[in-house]
């Protein structure tokens, strides 16, 4: 259960205060009966999920994650179930696609290829998904979870945060993107690297949400606790013991800040009873926070950050929304 409500600074510490109705406004399915894009037939993407879409004048930008098929040509999104010999799905890889709509998201046109390729043998050498996407000047900035190796072994599901950038050179994001010998290169280390420590909240970090403002660049992102936080996901005994909001700071270099990685917020996960438990934080930089379902015992999946600019609207009452979690 998600509840919204707002808060304001006083002298009483971080307590929630009763929820508030119409903090946001309603929203509406548009079209009501159909997908503005689904899956399943040559045309359309072999799936589409985890959902960014980036707003300029131009349009909207949408990174997805889905499957790219192989073909005789190289990559391709679409994957036609009644012609399968053309493209091999069984020989795919897991990355970001791009499309760009002229309507508000009514329709897309598609990139047939990916927008970043996963590493041959690093930290994002398995599959990269989730993207959140930022500009700052000529460049665009591309964000994602991506799991692979740890040395030279498979560490499968254990996600870091990876950064990718591309240099537009005047271009407009449609114009680069929809180019398909453009791509976003990616840097070679992890932007958020995981801590293997026991007792860490951020054994895994994923699902990135970045916010930018003029007092620094601010991820947040989720934070899983393992048990056997050295082991891959399927070494026999694994649990996830915890999961949490992390939030790390940047410089203008785009590197960590000293001291800037902490958690914002922890949702505890019982390993019996799969219950959770929250606190509510309120934070006079996050604008609004978007989040997510949680099933018994399982990881939660993309709470994404949505930030309403450097101030609300002149509308907005209430400064600083929160978000807490019921069991």
């Amino acid at each position: 259960m998600l509840s919204l409500a707002a808060c304001t600074r006083s002298n009483f510490g971080s307590t929630a205060p009763p929820f508030v109705s119409r903090t946001f406004p309603e929203f509406a399915r548009q079209p009501d009966g159909a997908p503005t894009i689904s899956s399943g037939r040559a045309g359309w993407p072999a799936v589409a999920f985890d959902p960014d879409i980036y707003v300029d004048d131009e349009g909207y930008h949408l990174f997805y994650t889905t499957l790219f098929c192989r073909a005789a040509y190289g990559y391709s999104y679409s994957w036609d179930p009644a012609n399968p010999g053309r493209c091999n799905i069984m020989n795919a890889v897991g990355s970001i696609a791009y499309a760009f709509s002229n309507d508000q998201g009514l329709t897309w046109r598609y990139r047939e290829t990916p927008v970043v390729l996963p590493s041959d043998s690093g930290f994002d050498s398995a599959k990269i998904e989730t993207a959140f996407v930022f500009r700052l000047g000529d460049t665009l900035y591309l964000s994602y979870s991506a799991d692979g190796n740890r040395g030279s072994q498979k560490f499968t599901s254990r996600y870091q945060i990876g950064l990718a950038t591309l240099v537009l050179g005047g271009r407009s994001v449609r114009a680069a993107m929809m180019d398909d010998s453009t791509r976003f290169q990616r840097r070679p280390t992890p932007w958020l690297t995981y801590d293997l420590r026991a007792g860490r909240f951020d054994n895994n970090v994923q699902e990135p949400s970045v916010v930018v403002r003029p007092d620094g660049i601010f991820l947040y992102y989720v934070g899983l606790g393992l048990l056997l936080p050295e082991q891959p996901v399927e070494a026999p005994g694994q649990q996830i013991t915890s999961v949490g909001l992390g939030r790390a700071e940047f410089d203008p270099d785009l590197n960590v800040s000293r001291g800037r990685r902490r958690r914002s917020s922890r949702a505890r996960t019982s390993p019996r009873s799969g219950t959770s438990m929250a606190r509510t934080t309120c934070s006079p930089r996050l604008r609004v926070l978007v989040s997510f379902t949680e099933e018994q015992g399982s990881a939660i999946r993309d709470p994404r950050t949505v930030c309403t600019g450097l101030r609300p609207p002149s509308s907005w009452k209430r400064p600083c929304p929160v978000w807490t979690i019921g069991a």
